[in-house]
């Protein structure tokens, strides 16, 4: 064989080992995105923000626990209009949170939930965009899980009761 003859056969290895590089890359740069998504907690600017919708929750938490109200209206105490409300327990991952409501979520929130035992998450939307969210405490009261959290509760469906250990029982539209 010539050296001329010889040149095929070694440039087809290069392109399949270049090839395989490429792909490599792109493959870890996408890890890399996946890694940075589940940890990020969104708005960092939004950290430790006073809510008042926070204190207006807990206050209709209370009201029902002393026979005030017959049920906890989450859309009697919003102050931002809503059409869809979205619950999320303890240690729930920032992907799992972009997977459900999309990324705008990241502009509006800054949460602990992924590494908190001690809150739930609950995410506000309209349309296709969040427009308010708040880590809530669970001392003072605890969502249950139901699978209809994460298809979004509407402003009619978002009732509750309290049971005396501050778990809120989904009641629906009833």
């Amino acid at each position: 064989m010539t050296k001329r003859s010889q040149k095929p056969i070694l440039t087809f290895p290069r392109i399949v080992l270049s090839l395989v590089i490429i792909w490599l890359i792109i493959g870890c740069g996408q890890l890399v995105l996946r890694v940075w998504d589940s940890v990020d907690s969104g708005n960092e600017e939004l950290r430790g923000a006073a809510d008042p919708f926070k204190a207006d929750l807990a206050s209709m938490i209370g009201r029902y626990q002393m026979g005030e109200v017959e049920v906890v209206d989450i859309s009697a105490v919003t102050t931002f209009s809503w059409q869809r409300l979205y619950i999320f327990s303890p240690y729930t991952t920032p992907l799992e949170i972009t997977d459900t409501v999309g990324r705008s979520w990241r502009k509006k929130c800054y949460t602990d939930v992924h590494v908190s035992e001690n809150v739930n998450l609950l995410v506000f939307t309209d349309g296709k965009t969040v427009v308010h969210c708040l880590d809530f405490p669970i001392n003072v009261g605890s969502f249950g899980y139901e699978p209809a959290f994460l298809e979004g509760l509407t402003p009619q469906e978002a009732r509750f009761t309290v049971k005396k250990s501050n778990l809120l029982i989904w009641v629906g539209d009833k």
